[in-house]
């Protein structure tokens, strides 16, 4: 069973070691790609009742889902435009450069 506090940070079962907030590094780019993930999807709901509520008033043969295509289509035109930036490139360059780490 779950103890509720107001320290709870939305677990639900205890932790295996007990590390305190300060010691933790967040891993950034989970952290937005989560983020982004979450926001996308509720992007989809979102075209998906706002074409639910469009597509009452159509008729049989007009187009429906129009919200949703047109979301489809960013999201594809997004993910053409990303894979042309020389990403990695950019990470290969830095990647290169020596980082010193002290304890």
């Amino acid at each position: 069973m779950s103890t509720i506090s107001k320290d709870n940070y939305c677990c639900d079962k205890q932790p295996l070691l007990n590390i305190p907030l300060d010691h933790i590094v967040v891993d950034e780019l989970h952290l937005i790609l989560h983020v982004t993930d979450i926001l996308i999807e509720n992007l989809v709901y979102e075209c998906l009742d706002w074409d639910r509520e469009d597509d009452l008033d159509k008729k049989k043969h007009e187009a429906k889902g129009a919200h949703l295509k047109n979301l489809t289509q960013v999201i594809r035109s997004w993910r053409d435009y990303c894979s042309k930036v020389s990403l990695w490139q950019y990470m290969k360059k830095n990647a290169q450069k020596k980082v010193c780490f002290k304890g």
